[in-house]
């Protein structure tokens, strides 16, 4: 008999030697910890003014430039190189508040809607927009939730 509880104990002993660690609990993150690219825009500030504005933006992630003139005017393009020979839309836009309203007059996408985008400068100057209203896909792909980079006053 003590044969047989030795061979068990040492068979429950092998079996037990294999098993992993508990595992230990991974802390939760705190409710005050945010993510650090988020941007919070409130619908009535305003945080941005025309002079801020006024100049040519090119997107941080993948393709894109804006050049917002004094005259009201907006040219966008894919890119900086093609801004004046090749763009996308020829429209434009005015401010109120934080809202940057755009109307395309003419170009490949987008031709006569008008868009509604809130905008916001970022601490690193990164101008921030987000979608309001826009009824054009193309816009919406090109324009929500980016950051634009300024590349020339």
């Amino acid at each position: 008999m003590k044969k047989a509880t030795l061979s068990a104990l040492a068979i429950a002993l092998i079996l037990l030697s294999g098993c992993s660690p508990p595992a230990t609990a991974v802390p939760e993150p705190t409710a005050t910890e945010a993510p650090p690219t988020e941007v919070v825009l409130e619908p009535t500030a305003s945080t941005l003014s025309l002079e801020v504005l006024i100049g040519t933006w090119e997107k941080d992630a993948g393709t894109g430039v804006n050049q917002f003139n004094e005259d009201g005017v907006m040219v966008h393009a894919n890119s900086k190189f093609v801004l004046d020979s090749a763009p996308l839309t020829l429209g434009q836009f005015r401010l109120d508040g934080n809202l940057l309203i755009m109307t395309t007059d003419e170009g490949r996408i987008c031709e006569g809607i008008t868009a509604t985008y809130a905008i916001a400068l970022t601490e690193e100057g990164k101008l921030y927009t987000e979608v309001v209203e826009d009824e054009c896909d193309d816009r919406v792909t090109s324009f929500h939730d980016k950051l634009w980079s300024r590349i020339s006053p």
